[in-house]
Parts: C-alpha cells; sequence; structure tokens
C-alpha cells in the first residue's frame, strides 16, 4: 500500500499535464487538498455567465495555469446547484476564483474576469501573502487615511458578500475625496448604492444614485447610475415607477449604450404584468 502511494505520488509529479483535471463536488476536492497538503483554486460559476466562459476558454487552457494545476486542486462549483458553498463562501456575483488552503479556508479572491498572465499574478501574490484582506487590514492600521486602502477594502468587503463594512469603507472613500481629485469616489458612490441595494435597503440605495446624479453629473458613470435607479424601484416591486424612468432614459439617451439592457429589463416587466 505504501509503495503504491508512493509510485502514484512520484509519478503524478513527473508528468507535464495538457489539462486542467477539475472536482466538481467541493468535498471530494477538499478532502483531497487535505490529504495532499495543497491548496485549492475553487472557481464558482453559472451558465448563463459569459465572462465565466471566457475564463474557461482563454485562462484555464493557458500552459502555465495548466501547470499550476498540477501542484494545487482545481475545483468547479456551479453555484445554481451547490447553494450552500456558493452561501458559505459568500460569492456575490460571477465569476468568482476563491484562493482556499487544504483547511477550505480562504486566502483571498479574484472576483470577475482576469486575462492568464494578471490570473496567474494575483494568484502568486496572494499565496506570498500579498494584496490580500489580511494584508490591507494590517496596512490600514498603518495609515487609516490611505484613499486606495479604503477603496480596496470596500471592494473585497463587497466580493464577500458583506455589505454593511463595504458600505462603511466607501463612505470613508468619499470622505477622504469628496471632489473625486483621485478618480474613485464616484465609483464609490456607485458602489455604496449598489451595497444598499443588496441590504434591501432600497430606498436608500435610490437615494445614493439620485445623489450621485447631482454630485458627479460629468462622470462616465452617470449613464449606468440613471438606470440602476428603476432596477432598484422594480426590485423593490413598484414596476410602474421603474417602468417610466426606463422609458425616460429611452427618451433621453436613444443612443445609449444601455438601450438593448433596458428595453430587455422593461420586457420583463411587461411580461409578468400579463395574465
Amino acid at each position: 500500500m505504501m509503495m503504491t502511494l508512493f509510485c502514484f505520488s512520484g509519478c503524478a509529479k513527473e508528468e507535464t499535464p495538457t489539462e486542467i483535471s477539475w472536482f466538481d463536488d467541493f468535498e471530494m476536492g477538499q478532502e483531497t487538498a487535505e490529504r495532499l497538503g495543497q491548496n485549492m483554486v475553487v472557481d464558482f460559476y453559472t451558465d448563463w455567465c459569459k465572462w465565466c466562459k471566457v475564463l474557461d476558454d482563454s485562462v484555464y487552457t493557458d500552459p502555465k495555469i495548466i501547470e499550476m494545476s498540477a501542484e494545487m486542486i482545481f475545483i468547479k462549483i456551479d453555484s445554481e446547484k451547490d447553494t450552500l458553498n456558493t452561501r458559505n463562501y459568500g460569492i456575490s456575483g460571477y465569476p468568482t476564483v476563491v484562493l482556499m488552503n487544504p483547511a477550505g479556508e480562504e486566502i483571498d479572491r479574484i472576483y470577475g474576469y482576469l486575462p492568464a498572465p494578471d490570473f496567474i499574478n494575483q494568484i502568486n501574490l496572494y499565496l506570498g501573502g500579498t494584496e490580500t484582506l489580511q494584508d490591507y487590514l494590517r496596512r490600514l492600521e498603518a495609515n487609516p487615511n490611505d484613499l486606495e486602502v479604503n477603496y480596496t477594502l470596500a471592494e473585497k468587503y463587497e466580493a464577500r458578500s458583506q455589505y454593511e463594512k463595504s458600505a462603511s469603507f466607501y463612505s470613508k472613500v468619499l470622505e477622504l475625496d469628496p471632489q473625486n481629485e483621485a478618480g474613485k469616489s464616484d465609483k464609490a458612490l456607485m458602489n455604496l448604492g449598489f451595497s444598499y441595494y443588496r441590504q434591501k435597503k432600497f430606498q436608500r440605495a435610490i437615494d445614493t444614485n439620485t445623489e450621485f446624479i447631482k454630485r458627479y453629473p460629468d462622470s462616465e458613470l452617470k449613464e449606468d447610475v440613471i438606470v440602476y435607479i428603476p432596477y432598484f424601484y422594480a426590485e423593490w416591486g413598484r414596476k410602474e415607477r421603474a417602468l417610466k424612468l426606463y422609458n425616460q432614459y429611452l427618451r433621453t439617451y436613444p443612443e445609449g449604450e444601455n438601450v438593448e439592457w433596458v428595453n430587455n429589463e422593461i420586457k420583463k416587466l411587461t411580461e409578468k404584468e400579463k395574465p
């Protein structure tokens, strides 16, 4: 038995994998990670996620990432099926790739798509203890008024579905730079609105986006913020108000970048009203 195990491990290390060998069961993957003492790369995805497919096609086929998979356990989690682990790890959007130690404890995560070179670099930084949540908390302790640190912490907590904490840090960014001189405050205010929405504080989310339009009328994010307001109304159950504001957007921005999305949202709302 010991000789068989030794030979298996030795032979596996000598082979160069040509593709990633994925686990599709979290518990089985973690059990293997604990037995081998290897970290885990856990990809939370959905079938309808466009960037999840891009990640599959252009990142996980990269030779350097395939090589990395020989030393780590790679697990794919369909979040619409494995809702327990999706909830336990606070997954708030897709794709989300969580780097974990063999015990299943998070080291940090990649929220959204990164090209292969950036993906590899980020994983290696996390493994070295750099740019993790704990790293930024240490930086905050050294300099509580560092705008970049506060903004990054807001994003990290938002990616973990810890919206009260993310709202606190986004608010701090606005306090530090109300005039948006560093170019972070407009995005912070937009994301603050989303943090309130995620907490189902719909009126506060709407008020925050309305404040954005007044405070940053020239921001390139303004058009997105405008369409989020009716979206929040719709999620609140106020469909008539949502439809009115969606149609107002279409009249104001007939060639706007969100026209297709808005028309789809209008279609969803009007179809729900049909008997």
